[in-house]
């Protein structure tokens, strides 16, 4: 989704019409599941294994990550204003759609690398048996009545048709 994202900031920046619904779709995404979902997992088990049982530079990387989380989750709420334009954009909203896109991506890309490097490592390492197993409960907690995984892919798979070619 996040690759869909910057593809269509890429054809908003050079003047091609804002892709309204898509926009809203893939915004849709980070606000309905990545965030009350995926991330709320890692932050209700993952975070905490690691502050609680890593050693200190994995703690202070998870309390670094929780902390810019927070900075993507402001910027998240921006991008949502850009989800009801039609048609064309002024120039300066082209640019500011097409910049609060490449920050918010940039910092994702980089919040995700430093998870699956680091900190999804840590966590594998120093979780005990127990917390390992009420991770997969606490999944299931998180996401009744939500769209599940298999729908994102599938709106995700109908955009690339549109947007990556």
């Amino acid at each position: 989704m996040l690759t869909l994202l910057e593809a269509m900031a890429c054809q908003v920046a050079i003047g091609c019409k804002f892709p309204s619904a898509d926009v809203a779709r893939v915004l849709r995404y980070f606000r309905e599941y990545f965030e009350p979902v995926h991330h709320a997992r890692e932050c209700a088990d993952i975070y905490p294994i690691v502050l609680m049982h890593g050693d200190e530079s994995e703690s202070e990387l998870a309390g670094a990550l929780i902390r810019e989380h927070d900075d993507t989750k402001m910027l998240l709420h921006s991008l949502v204003l850009f989800w009801e334009p039609e048609d064309y954009l002024r120039p300066e909203e082209r640019d500011a759609f097409a910049d609060l896109v490449r920050t918010y991506s940039r910092r994702m890309r980089r919040h995700m690398q430093h998870e699956e490097e680091a900190l999804f490592p840590a966590a594998v390492r120093v979780q005990t048996t127990e917390e390992a197993g009420q991770t997969e409960i606490d999944t299931e907690r998180l996401d009744p009545g939500r769209a599940r995984w298999k729908h994102w892919l599938t709106e995700a798979k109908e955009l690339e048709a549109a947007h990556l070619k």
